[in-house]
């Protein structure tokens, strides 16, 4: 019996204080606990099928502000990443095909840390 191969997801992880940049992670809720640091929560912001995957106790924690988000979802707290979403599941960003909607996300992401830069 073979191993089976773990299916891997790209996603647009966000630390806070650093520029977003892709990572590709184990589709499983271990590896996204793992980049976020804790038990995960995800809020849905966007137009876009994309989901914002945060720790569900960031702020309990005492985690580093991150970023705001717009919408009235407020603050997020800890790293984060940005995934896409299919009908029932977290996916992989859309693919290269798509580069103008995920450099879209990318630049949301990318003007709130650089205006987050210039306020200190």
């Amino acid at each position: 019996m073979g191993e089976e191969a773990v299916e891997q997801m790209t996603v647009l992880v966000v630390e806070p204080g650093y520029a977003p940049y892709e990572k590709t992670i184990p589709h499983d809720v271990y590896a996204m606990q793992e980049i976020v640091g804790g038990p995960i929560t995800s809020v849905y912001p966007y137009n876009e099928p994309v989901a914002i995957v945060a720790n569900d106790e960031g702020i309990l924690l005492g985690m580093d502000f991150n970023r705001s988000v717009e919408g009235g979802y407020g603050g997020l707290f800890g790293t984060f990443f940005v995934c896409g979403l299919t009908v029932d599941d977290f996916c992989s960003l859309p693919p290269d095909q798509n580069a103008s909607r995920r450099n879209s996300i990318r630049l949301k992401f990318w003007w709130l840390f650089t205006e987050m830069s210039r306020s200190h």
